[in-house]
Parts: C-alpha cells; structure tokens; sequence
C-alpha cells in the first residue's frame, strides 16, 4: 500500500424513521420524505372549515391512472386509499404517510368543493422521497510533493451536495486548486494545515467528516 494514501472512513447510521414535515397549503409547494420514513403533510388549517373535499396523486405516466387517496366531508374522512401505512388528522389537516417509498414521489392535488358539489378551489404539491446520506470517507492522497488530492465519498444518498472548510486556520480561507464538477474531489496545496471538513448534505439529511491535513513524505 503506497503510504502516501490514507483512507479514513466512518459509518454513520441514519435511522428509518426519520420524519419530515412540509406545508402544503400554498399552491405548488416543494415537498420531501425520507426513504423508508415518514412525512407530514398539512395539506388545510382544519377540514371541519371545508364542505368537501378530494385529494389525489396524479399520473406520472400514460399508463397510471390518477388516484384519489383522500376523500372527506367537513370533519368527517370518509375514504382513505393508504388507510394501511397513513393517518389524517381532520383537527390540523395534517396527512401522514410512513414507510415511504419511491413510487410516493410524485404530484398530489386537493380539490375543494362547496355543500352543492361545486369546485371552488385546488392546489398542488410535489413529494420528492430522497434516500438519506448515510455514510461518508474522505481519501487523500499526494500527487506531488506541493498537492494534496481529497475526495469525499458517500455510500447512500439521492442528490448529494458537498461543501469543504478548512477549520485551524482562522487567517485566511481554503485555496482549492482544483474542484471537480460534483464538488467531491478537490486539489489543495501542501501548505495547508488544520482540519478539513467535508460535509455531504441532500434535503432530508447531512453527514460530515473530518480529518487533519498532514504533511506528504
């Protein structure tokens, strides 16, 4: 083994039930859950205020059909598709879904109707359910006696964003020489010193790891 390398790797466990919460009520609303864990979803302030209403999943594909998951009157829920792994709170107009999974990812729309069965108004929101980043190793490595080449490195996670800090030295700011495009591997110069922190984050989770800059032999 070249001694120039050093491998550094810490397992971090990242717990399936994990919760997330996201306000639906405005109109076109970005929302996410963790895979495996669950998401709340306050989709109205209280459903006892609407006549009537349907929320539903639309079809992402030709062939899906658009599904109504939810279908209430004022305070009373009278049919629930996801009765099975889901809860609707009619009290905060909250709707649960636990042990998510990817096929839960897409666009769902809550219809409102008044007494007469006349729609009165709709809004969107977007579900994304991302697998959380559950582990991180940094690898450094010499590439010249001047250079010091680190990549960090995630084992699971949707849609990882990276962000590098040099902690120790408080006088001046980390020179990177070199980023590649994901920002995963960068390229500094021999003279830095301290610790170097990687930090992997994505919308339901972040995990981070550090370790000392040392000097190439």
């Amino acid at each position: 083994m070249n001694p120039a390398v050093g491998l550094l790797m810490v397992l971090l466990r990242v717990s399936h039930a994990v919760e997330t919460y996201c306000d639906g009520r405005q109109d076109g609303a970005q929302c996410y859950g963790a895979l495996g864990g669950t998401v709340a979803l306050q989709l109205m302030n209280n459903a006892s205020e609407i006549p009537r209403y349907n929320w539903r999943k639309e079809a992402s594909m030709a062939n899906e059909s658009t599904q109504i998951i939810l279908r209430g009157k004022e305070n009373k829920l009278q049919s629930n598709t996801m009765s099975n792994r889901s809860v609707f709170i009619p009290g905060n107009g909250t709707f649960k879904i636990n042990n998510l999974s990817r096929t839960d990812s897409g666009k769902f729309t809550l219809e409102i109707f008044d007494s007469g069965g006349k729609k009165t108004g709709s809004r969107t929101l977007q579900l994304l359910v991302q697998a959380p980043v559950s582990s991180v190793h940094m690898i450094s490595e010499c590439v010249s006696q001047e250079l010091i080449k680190v990549s960090c490195l995630f084992e699971v996670g949707d849609s990882p964003q990276y962000n590098w800090n040099l902690t120790g030295d408080k006088t001046r700011d980390i020179e990177v020489l070199y980023r590649n495009t994901e920002n995963s591997i960068i390229v500094l110069r021999q003279n830095s010193s301290g610790n170097l922190v990687c930090s992997v984050r994505n919308h339901i989770s972040q995990v981070s790891k550090e370790e000392t800059i040392s000097v190439c032999k």
